[in-house]
C-alpha cells in the first residue's frame, strides 16, 4: 500500500528510553520505566492510579476481575465496537448483552441499557468509540440506579475529553490499549486506570499472578500474568510524553479531511456530540446511497489504488459465538448495524503529511467519479 491505514509515530526520545532499557538489562515486567509509565498516565488522565499490562483486552478483562464478575452474570456492551469487551465477558463465563449505540456519538446507549437490565445485570462496558467518549453521566445515572458497575474501554480515545474530563478517567475503572496502530503505542501494551486504592491494589496483585510484593511466593488470590515489560514501558513512557503532539496531529489530519472532502455528496464524516472533544483514532467516512456506490466498493476501489481503506467491523450481534446468548431476548441493534454497513476507515496517521492527505483525497475523488 502507497498510504498505509496506520503508521507508528515513534522518536529518537522513544528509542533512546529503550537502549536504556536494554543496556540495563532490565526488559521483563518490571523495572524502572513500568512504574514511569505508570505515574505519566495516571497524571495525564488525571486519576490517582494506573497499572500497565501487556495488552488492551489483559486490561479489560482485569478490569472485570476487579469488578467482581463471575460465571452467569450479565455484563451490557455495545453492539458497535471491535470484539475485546463481549470476548473477555464470556471468557470469564459470564453473558454478554448487546445493546445498541446513540446516533450522535455511536457509543452505548443508556436508554438501551435501561432497557435491556435484568436481575443477572452485574455492570456495563461503555467503549470511547473511534475517539468520542460516551455519554458517561447519562449511564452513570442508570447505572447508579440500578447499582451496576461501570467500565471505560478507552481503547480508541487517547486524549479525548468528555465535558473536559480526559478518557481513561471516567469509569469506575478504565482501560486502555496500546496496539500498534492505537494514537499511543509500544506495539502490544495496556492499561487499568482509576482513583479507587482498592481496585488499584487489586489490580497489581492480579496482574502478578496474585503474589503479594511483602512475602515472596505467596498468593493471596488467583491471578494471571499481565504484565508489562520493562522495554515495552520505555516505549510508552516517551510516547505519553509526546502525547499532546502526537494528539495534535491526529486532530489536525481529521480537518483536513473533512475540508477537502466536504464537496462530495453522499460522503459524511462522523458527528460529534457537544460535550465531546474527539481526538481521531482512526477517521470514519460513511458512505451513503446518494455517493452512487455502495461502501465496499469504495474500499474495493481506493485499495487497488494503493490506499489502506477498510470496513470497520461485522456488528457484535451478527457474529456467531455472540448469537447464543440473544435467544429469547429482544436484542435489537439497528443503528449498529446501519453504521457498520456504511463506515470505512481512511488512513489516519500521525505521520502522514499534507502530500500524503492529498493522495488520499485525489483517491476517493477518482474512485467515486467526482474531477
Amino acid at each position: 500500500m502507497r498510504i498505509p491505514l496506520s503508521s507508528i509515530d515513534l522518536s529518537d526520545l522513544e528509542r533512546g528510553y529503550a537502549e536504556e532499557a536494554l543496556g540495563s538489562g532490565w526488559i521483563s515486567g518490571t523495572g524502572p520505566y513500568v512504574e514511569a509509565a505508570e505515574k505519566a498516565l495516571a497524571a495525564f488522565c488525571g486519576v490517582d492510579g494506573c497499572i500497565v499490562v501487556c495488552t488492551g483486552t489483559a486490561a479489560l478483562h482485569l478490569a472485570l476481575m476487579c469488578m467482581g464478575v463471575r460465571p452467569g452474570d450479565e455484563v451490557i456492551v455495545p453492539g458497535m465496537t471491535f470484539v475485546s469487551p463481549a470476548a473477555v465477558v464470556a471468557r470469564m463465563g459470564a453473558i454478554p448483552v448487546i445493546a445498541d449505540v446513540e446516533e450522535v456519538s455511536w457509543c452505548l446507549d443508556a436508554a438501551e441499557v435501561e432497557r435491556l437490565w435484568t436481575e443477572k445485570t452485574r455492570g456495563v462496558i461503555a467503549v470511547d468509540l473511534l475517539g468520542h467518549p460516551a455519554d458517561f453521566d447519562s449511564l452513570r445515572r442508570v447505572c447508579g440506579a440500578r447499582g451496576l458497575f461501570l467500565v471505560e474501554d478507552a481503547a480508541e480515545a487517547h486524549g479525548s475529553t468528555y465535558k473536559g474530563r480526559r478518557t481513561g478517567s471516567l469509569g469506575d475503572i478504565s482501560t486502555f490499549s496500546f496496539f500498534a496502530n492505537k494514537t499511543l503505542t509500544c506495539g502490544e501494551g495496556g492499561a487499568v486506570l482509576t482513583s479507587n486504592p482498592d481496585f488499584i491494589r487489586l489490580a497489581a496483585l492480579m496482574k502478578n499472578h496474585g503474589m503479594t510484593q511483602e512475602r515472596p511466593y505467596w498468593h493471596d488470590v488467583i491471578g494471571d500474568n499481565f504484565r508489562l515489560s520493562n522495554l515495552l514501558a520505555a516505549i510508552l513512557f516517551g510516547q505519553v510524553q509526546r502525547a499532546n503532539e502526537i494528539i495534535e496531529r491526529k486532530k489536525r489530519l481529521a480537518q483536513m479531511y473533512r475540508e477537502r472532502l466536504a464537496d462530495i455528496e453522499g460522503l459524511a464524516f462522523r458527528p460529534s456530540a457537544e460535550w465531546a472533544d474527539v481526538v481521531p483514532w482512526l477517521e470514519p467516512v460513511r458512505v451513503l446511497p446518494e455517493s452512487g456506490v455502495s461502501r465496499d466498493e469504495l474500499v474495493h476501489r481506493l485499495r487497488a489504488n494503493g490506499i489502506d481503506a477498510r470496513a470497520l467491523w461485522t456488528p457484535l450481534a451478527k457474529l456467531p459465538p455472540y448469537q447464543q446468548w440473544s435467544e429469547g431476548r429482544e436484542i435489537s441493534t439497528p443503528v449498529a448495524e446501519q453504521l457498520l454497513s456504511e463506515l470505512l476507515w481512511l488512513p489516519t496517521s500521525s505521520v502522514m503529511n499534507e502530500a500524503q492527505v492529498e493522495i488520499v483525497v485525489r483517491a476517493v475523488h477518482q474512485a467515486l467519479g467526482v474531477m
